[in-house]
């Protein structure tokens, strides 16, 4: 099938000089959005370190234009998220009750992916 990945074809992510981090401007969302406070700065501290951890491993910061197709990347974070919610709600079947409408959010993220990919689309989803 056309949509299914292929990993031994994404290459690795190019340095573009001047390019700004992705996790920075999810960063500047975040301080925007939601209010100072332990909750905010939390946030802003994982999302530095997943960039500086990117950084460490890629040796270049997450931005665009980094020469790999970020909407099959993003594929492939949803699908691994669906599997790390279900994986976490058999293991603990209250962290469902609390955190299942995330889960059924990813599903509907993957399914209007997976449609975007093959060229169909779910009205009821748009």
């Amino acid at each position: 099938m056309a949509d299914e990945p292929d990993y031994t074809r994404s290459p690795p992510p190019r340095r573009v000089e001047g390019a700004v981090s992705a996790h920075d401007l999810v960063i500047a969302d975040i301080r925007r959005v939601f209010p100072a406070g332990v909750v905010q700065h939390a946030m802003v501290i994982g999302m530095a370190n997943r960039r500086d951890y990117g950084l460490r491993k890629y040796q270049v910061v997450l931005h665009p234009d980094n020469g790999r197709d970020p909407v099959r990347d993003i594929l492939d974070e949803v699908e691994d998220e669906a599997a790390y919610w279900r994986n976490a709600f058999s293991a603990d079947p209250k962290l469902a009750e609390v955190f299942g409408e995330d889960y059924w959010r990813c599903l509907r993220t993957l399914c209007r992916l997976r449609s975007h990919l093959i060229g169909t689309v779910i009205p009821e989803w748009r």
